[in-house]
């Protein structure tokens, strides 16, 4: 059968709305509820990471691990994504040169163009806002995740069939080590920003989103293993674990 989720697609649908309206929607302050959907459509960009796991475990789950093909499955699963990232980077260079004569210098555009930007927690502005394509933040955060995905696929399998105590500990042990770079860095000496810039480094940190990716992959390596009730009570041989 088709891989395609259309559910997915759907809160996906959503969810792109619910930020665009963040971004341009005039701010009504005397209309409480709207203003307060629009401040945390936030909330939309961490579902997304949730829902990538998901999708990249229901996916390439059953087939991913670390072999000697590796390296073709990561040029697989990521050069689309990578050559669209580095297109909308260099096309906003261009027209922000073309219509305000933005000149962007190379020690700004050399972190954006290798997806390091995020990981830079010197300043108290986000390194990736600097970048000419800052939304693009979402891609640079992922990228490790996606990177140890092989690792962890086939773990997330195992623990899967072994039911959901040891998966869920494999998530617990997951999400541990996802926040433990981001409380070595909060810990620093140096670390004296606000609470607004400790909030951005859970954001937009790359380990912070590790936790929200593998809980959607863990999600996915269950539904695998369900069988619907009509196939259960017909005796279908589960195709999908």
């Amino acid at each position: 059968g088709t891989q395609a989720l259309d559910h997915l697609t759907g809160i996906r649908t959503l969810g792109c709305l619910w930020i665009v309206c963040a971004h341009f929607a005039f701010r009504q302050p005397k209309l409480a509820f709207t203003d307060a959907l629009l401040e945390r459509a936030h909330l939309t960009a961490s579902a997304f990471v949730v829902m990538s796991g998901f999708g990249m475990m229901w996916a390439h789950g059953a087939t991913a691990a670390p072999s000697r093909s590796l390296g073709r499955w990561y040029v697989a699963r990521l050069h689309r994504v990578l050559v669209a990232y580095w297109a909308a980077m260099l096309l906003t260079v261009a027209v922000e040169h073309w219509a305000a004569g933005t000149v962007y210098p190379a020690s700004r555009l050399l972190p954006c163009a290798c997806l390091t930007a995020t990981w830079d927690t010197s300043r108290a502005i986000p390194n990736w806002r600097l970048c000419p394509n800052g939304p693009a933040w979402y891609i640079a955060a992922l990228v490790p995740s996606w990177l140890l995905f092989p690792f962890i696929a086939p773990l997330l399998r195992q623990a899967a069939r072994l039911g959901g105590v040891p998966l869920a500990l494999l998530v617990l042990i997951l999400c541990l080590l996802s926040y433990l770079p981001v409380a070595t860095v909060m810990s620093w000496p140096g670390f004296d920003k606000p609470d607004s810039n400790g909030g951005n480094l859970m954001f937009y940190f790359p380990p912070a989103n590790l936790a929200d990716f593998y809980a959607g992959a863990a999600a996915a390596a269950l539904a695998k293993l369900h069988k619907p009730a009509v196939t259960r009570r017909l005796g279908v041989p589960d195709v999908g674990a």
